[in-house]
């Protein structure tokens, strides 16, 4: 039992710090990314298209460690938008 709880813990922490280097992953590349946009954003426009996407990656994310994923929710109707938004992102 204790160590069933002990894993349990072991495997949340170990799911937050992943999450915890995604989301500082993405500002250290992003930020730059935008500052260079805004120095001529007629030929870069397509960078916009790569910080969406890694966006709703994030956000999935976020949701899958904090409880709730939208891959496997039980209602139907739900789940259907769900698996609509990440064939729309191409996920």
């Amino acid at each position: 039992m204790e160590e069933d709880i002990h894993s349990k813990t072991k495997k949340l922490i170990n799911e937050l710090n992943y999450f915890m280097v995604h989301v500082m992953s993405y500002f250290v590349i992003n930020l730059p990314l935008m500052i260079y946009i805004f120095m001529d954003i007629g030929s870069r426009w397509w960078i916009f298209l790569v910080a969406i996407a890694w966006s709703l990656v994030l956000i999935y994310h976020s949701l899958r460690v904090y409880g709730t994923d939208p891959l496997r929710i039980k209602n139907k109707g739900l789940r259907l938008l769900f698996s609509y938004l990440l064939k729309l992102t191409g996920v």
